[in-house]
């Protein structure tokens, strides 16, 4: 029994050095391209002897292997495992040729993918992947589909600083995703460095160019949650000169302003407006692009509330009640024709609460007869 505890562990070391391939076998594998036993046996070879002919065979040999799956498409969770765990030698870390086909077979993987590891197994392997734009692009539809409630915010990060960014901002999905994350700390009443901060995570000065006009254009919408948000985004990218600031609080002051910061700023700024009357034109002029033109205040249902912010306006800038009421008598009179219907249809508690000019007002009160 003795002699036999002896013999054994000789014997199981014979069969291992039995089983080990030589760089002959793995030339003959190479040959015939048997690919998965050439990577089952290619680390047989010592490290000591793993020079460039074995290192150009292993390159070979996975970047076919990863082809031919995709010829032959062989997209079983097996497989992928087998690819992922490939990934990590050394030699194909650096080789781009291996990764491309990687990241070709993998996402094609993951769309077809329904086990429930998918949405586990996609985050490791853009994680252990040479992370891109592009891929990042194509990981996020993929995974909105696995998973609609996912965080989309890793690979949104890579898109916005890609040295394609330019072009990968464009997109609506992108832009759409993205103004989640970036007005997240405005409706949340974060302060002005937590939004610069977060748009500097998400978006770089390339992605920033094509997601600037649409900012713009919000700003120039009019009041609501859209036009805040845009003036909170230009502001922290310091891109907001004295007349859009002013248009922005006029416009806010002339919608639905809530008590709070943004509206004692409005309300400063209409003050400071009343001693300066190239700043008004200026201002004006902006408004007047509006349709509708912005005067909810005109019909706020806090009577006390109206007459204060009212009388506030007509004092520092009457030209835009004057505006206002002017367009109000030409829809009514049919003067000028209105594409989107009713310019001004807070008209009637304008004139309601008294604050029309005599003339306006006659005119006013005839044509509703």
């Amino acid at each position: 029994m003795g002699k036999l505890r002896m013999i054994l562990p000789f014997l199981l070391c014979l069969n291992l050095q039995a089983a080990l391939y030589d760089i002959k076998d793995l030339e003959v594998l190479e040959s015939s391209k048997s690919y998965r036993e050439f990577l089952d046996h290619a680390k047989d070879i010592r490290p000591s002897s793993r020079d460039k002919h074995w290192s150009e065979m292993v390159s070979n040999m996975a970047t076919s292997y990863v082809k031919d799956l995709l010829g032959k498409k062989s997209y079983q969770k097996e497989v992928f495992d087998h690819v992922q765990a490939l990934s990590h030698w050394a030699e194909l870390k650096k080789d781009s040729y291996f990764q491309h086909k990687r990241h070709e077979f993998s996402t094609i993987y993951f769309k077809r993918c329904l086990g429930p590891s998918c949405v586990k197994d996609l985050s490791v392997f853009w994680n252990t992947s040479r992370q891109d734009g592009e891929l990042a692009k194509k990981l996020s539809l993929i995974l909105k589909e696995l998973d609609p409630a996912a965080s989309l915010s890793p690979f949104l990060k890579k898109i916005g600083h890609d040295d394609y960014a330019l072009f990968h901002c464009k997109k609506p999905w992108i832009q759409s995703e993205i103004f989640k994350l970036i007005t997240e700390p405005v409706r949340m009443k974060e302060d002005e460095k937590k939004v610069k901060s977060t748009l500097n995570t998400y978006v770089g000065r390339e992605c920033w160019k094509s997601l600037r006009p649409v900012v713009h254009a919000a700003l120039i919408r009019g009041p609501g949650l859209k036009q805040d948000y845009a003036y909170a985004l230009l502001d922290a990218m310091e891109e907001l000169p004295i007349e859009w600031k002013d248009f922005y609080h006029v416009s806010y002051f002339l919608g639905s302003p809530i008590p709070g910061k943004t509206m004692n700023e409005s309300w400063s700024t209409i003050k400071e407006l009343g001693q300066s009357y190239s700043r008004r034109t200026k201002v004006l002029k902006k408004l007047k692009g509006l349709d509708p033109l912005p005067g909810k205040i005109f019909s706020s249902i806090d009577i006390d509330k109206r007459m204060t912010l009212v009388k506030h306006l007509k004092k520092n800038f009457p030209e835009y009640i004057d505006h206002y009421s002017k367009t109000c008598l030409s829809y009514l009179g049919g003067v000028v024709d209105f594409a989107n219907g009713n310019p001004t249809p807070d008209c009637d508690n304008l004139a309601e609460g008294g604050f029309l000019e005599d003339r306006i007002r006659t005119k006013y009160s005839a044509l509703k007869k």
